[in-house]
């Protein structure tokens, strides 16, 4: 995670459009290393990148997230943290644009994505 410029990047996700269903969803995840580092960049301008419920054992960058090369796009990149815990989650500084999630949205990131599975379930 830290390079020699003293950072990192955890995601770089890419979705193109709103009508893209893409995005990360990181659920009870445990995320360590050496930091600091940045949760994600954006790889592209409708970016989408959730953290539920999971604990930053590692030194966040303040500032949380990256708009990388889509600095005119932060209205249509999403990225949020909820209920997450640990030493980097400490959110006062984080950018401006990420997101609060409501209720729905909760739902939505949060849900049992077990049917997206399948093939898993049917490996030896």
């Amino acid at each position: 995670m830290a390079g020699v410029w003293g950072g990192g990047y955890l995601t770089a996700q890419g979705r193109g459009s709103d009508s893209d269903t893409g995005g990360y969803v990181f659920k009870y995840c445990i995320v360590t290393g050496t930091g600091p580092t940045y949760l994600g960049r954006a790889w592209n301008t409708h970016s989408r990148v959730v953290f539920y419920k999971s604990l930053f054992n590692v030194p966040i960058n303040p500032a949380g997230w990256d708009a990388w090369n889509h600095k005119d796009s932060t209205n249509t990149i999403f990225y949020a943290e909820e209920d997450c815990f640990g030493e980097g989650s400490e959110k006062s500084r984080r950018v401006s644009w990420v997101r609060k999630l409501s209720g729905s949205d909760v739902s939505l990131f949060a849900g049992d994505f077990d049917e997206g599975c399948m093939w898993i379930k049917q490996q030896p």
